[in-house]
């Protein structure tokens, strides 16, 4: 299942999907996690939650800084969520 919107559906109209199984209208499901785990970081992102982050973890490059600290931080979080994902 790698359209977006066919996870939105399922999220909206959970019985409506339960009763497509039933029936056998559908017949098998594929849900991608590293598109879920992007979901859940960015989601994380736009409520302020990576931020305290910054507050506790001290940037110790002397040099390089173009790319924001905060950006290199949500990157590292997502590539461990993803290598944890693959691990499994």
């Amino acid at each position: 299942m790698s359209d977006p919107d066919m996870m939105q559906l399922c999220q909206k109209d959970k019985e409506r999907v339960l009763n497509a199984i039933k029936s056998g209208h559908i017949d098998a499901a594929d849900l991608s996690l590293p598109n879920l785990i992007d979901t859940i970081v960015l989601t994380m992102k736009q409520k302020n939650l990576l931020a305290p982050l910054e507050d506790c973890l001290e940037d110790k490059r002397s040099d390089n800084k173009k790319i924001p600290f905060e950006i290199l931080l949500t990157l590292a979080i997502t590539a461990k969520l993803k290598l944890k994902f693959l691990s499994l």
